[in-house]
């Protein structure tokens, strides 16, 4: 709507009208704190000159980028901050694993350790070389993911929901500064994964390993591998609790009863240019007209326009006062508002609870000149909430400070009908609807509900409204299952991402189990060839090799339950509908990783029980 309509000398002498956001530019050397300060004294001062016009209002300063919707780098902060901490969550458990890897096959190198040290090289050589492997490693191992990520990326950046809220995420790739980044990653995770190793390997007893004797893993060896398994599965079940929490929440989002018709429903923004649309009158009719010809078009069964679409979250709140109610001071009463048309209810199948809805009479007929009261239609959450225990009809409502509606802004409510939500994450809030007709609003969504395939009517709907005036842009023409997909795709992509990079953990902690225990039956080869020729049953040596891997994977289940109760509260802002301690996900993700866990070390414990006790025997 023209800004001129607002600024009319009632409301400019008013203060209790805030419909304006200041920009300013800090002062060098100001930082956002100071200014705060300042304008938190300029409030206090006006409270106490004007009490009863700004009671429970207050000024704050932000950042741009954290206001403005086409910077809100707050609205993604905590997602991006999440996925971020899954990233390293997955780094380290990479790093672990490789260097348990890494250890494993230096201590199966010994006799080759051996042999370089007496032929002269010195530990320090031995441990360059390995700590060499292990980077050249790392290095490779980035190279394929720089290959990977140079394919993925941009598909992942397509399904992003951020390219409206962060500017160039659609030129994101792997360019020069990814390229530094990721060969400083690869070399310093190479180096950390790799320098304990090459330190334990380059220790042997260079008698025993030139006999070709094996030489037994000490104790601490083992306990430190254990260690490592250990908590690459309590980092993995982390991020599998996190996922797990993820999913449950974007699932109950799914099932959020939304108070619209989903199922053939059409939206259509139009924009009333304001050079051209001056009155009110002719706003009205414009908006009259439209919506007849919609409505006449085959196949819509009916149609209505509206300022906000319906679960779209754009839709402004707005202060009022109930007559003859006196408020307690620094306490107000706001709602959500929407200009409505009398189609809109039945288009939309927003349920009547009481009374009527609007009219083509309500909002017309107006002159600025000899004020009326004018009929208004609530939500049921606005009667419970504003009017508990009392018939909401008959009530009449206006708008302090405001003289935007002729001269007079008291509203009359004529109805109550169901909730709508804003937002698919966001709790019902009490909504009012004014009269569309009234002309006040420049901008509107139609919406139609048809009989067959929503699309199909666009094209005819948009020819109409352009057969009464070209110059109106019609525009966002989405159907609501669109809508509702659109509100729900942030989220969708959060589950997507940390699904991924929990699935990925999960493969390397199973892949470092089974490492270790793979190693562990070779270097116990001839123990279990014993066991066997004495008459062990195979169950028996399944058993000792299970109760050996799972040992530690038990141990990092309980360490990642309780750093998952911790990690998992940072997911508080991104959760809807469950809790952050949410038993189900507590259970089963400990249950899916202890399967894992169960399954890695399976394999090794079967190939144990098929040693021949014969050629094991022979091996020493």
């Amino acid at each position: 709507m023209p800004l001129q309509r607002y600024l009319d000398p009632p409301t400019l002498e008013s203060h209790g009208s805030h419909m304006l956001t200041v920009l300013g530019r800090l002062a060098p050397g100001v930082s956002v704190e100071q200014a705060r300060a300042e304008i938190d004294g300029i409030a206090r001062r006006f409270k106490q000159q004007h009490p009863e016009e700004i009671a429970g209002k207050g000024g704050n300063v932000v950042p741009l980028y954290d206001h403005s919707p086409n910077y809100n780098v707050e609205a993604v902060r905590t997602s991006l901050l999440v996925l971020f901490g899954a990233v390293g969550c997955v780094l380290i458990i990479a790093c672990v694993n490789v260097a348990n890897l890494l250890l494993t096959r230096a201590l199966g190198r010994q006799r080759e350790v051996a042999v370089r040290s007496a032929v002269g090289a010195t530990r320090a050589r031995i441990v360059r070389q390995l700590l060499t492997e292990s980077v050249i490693l790392s290095l490779l191992g980035g190279l394929g993911g720089l290959l990977l990520a140079s394919t993925a990326t941009e598909q992942l950046a397509a399904r992003a929901p951020y390219a409206a809220y962060l500017p160039g995420i659609d030129r994101i790739g792997v360019d020069r500064s990814v390229f530094l980044f990721t060969f400083g990653v690869a070399l310093l995770t190479g180096i950390a994964a790799g320098l304990f190793p090459a330190f334990q390997g380059s220790r042997s007893d260079i008698v025993e390993s030139l006999k070709g004797r094996s030489v037994s893993t000490s104790r601490s060896h083992a306990r430190f591998r254990d260690v490592l398994v250990a908590a690459e599965v309590a980092l993995s079940l982390v991020l599998l609790a996190g996922a797990g929490l993820m999913l449950r929440s974007f699932s109950r989002l799914q099932n959020v009863h939304t108070g619209v018709r989903t199922d053939h429903t059409l939206t259509m923004a139009e924009a009333l240019p304001g050079a051209s649309y001056k009155t009110r009158g002719q706003v009205a009719a414009f908006y009259r007209q439209a919506n007849e010809r919609t409505q006449a078009l085959p196949g819509v069964q009916s149609a209505g326009s509206v300022t906000c679409a319906p679960v779209a979250g754009h839709c402004s709140d707005r202060v009022f006062l109930i007559e003859g109610r006196t408020l307690p001071p620094g306490k107000l009463m706001d709602a959500l508002y929407r200009g409505a048309d009398p189609g809109y209810f039945q288009a939309a199948g927003i349920p009547l609870l009481a009374g009527r809805t609007l009219t083509p009479h309500d909002g017309a007929g107006f002159d600025d000149m000899h004020p009326r009261l004018d009929a208004v239609v609530v939500s049921q959450s606005f009667a419970k909430s504003f009017l508990p225990g009392e018939d909401a009809i008959g009530k009449r409502i206006y708008f302090p400070g405001v003289s935007t509606t002729r001269n007079n802004p008291h509203y009359e409510i004529v109805g109550v009908v169901g909730d709508v939500v804003k937002r698919l994450d966001a709790p019902v809030q009490p909504t009012m609807y004014l009269p569309l007709l009234d002309g006040e609003w420049n901008d509107a969504y139609i919406v139609m509900h048809t009989a067959g395939d929503p699309h199909s009517a666009a094209a005819a709907a948009r020819h109409q409204i352009h057969s009464l005036d070209r110059d109106v842009p019609v525009f966002e023409i989405r159907t609501m299952e669109e809508i509702i997909g659109n509100s729900a795709q942030n989220r969708e992509f959060s589950v997507l991402l940390l699904g991924l990079f929990a699935a990925l953990a999960l493969v390397l902690a199973a892949v470092g189990l089974y490492g270790v225990l793979s190693y562990t039956v070779s270097q116990r080869t001839a123990e279990i060839g014993i066991r066997m020729a004495l008459g062990a049953p195979s169950s028996e040596v399944r058993r000792l090799i299970l109760v050996q891997g799972m040992k530690p994977a038990l141990a990092g289940i309980g360490a990642g339950l309780m750093g998952a109760a911790f990690g998992t509260r940072l997911l508080g802002g991104l959760l809807f509908g469950v809790g952050a301690g949410d038993p189900l996900t507590f259970v089963s993700a400990p249950l899916v990783l202890l399967a894992v866990a169960a399954i890695a070390c399976l394999i090794p414990a079967m190939r144990a029980t098929r040693i021949d006790p014969t050629l094991a025997l022979r091996r020493e």
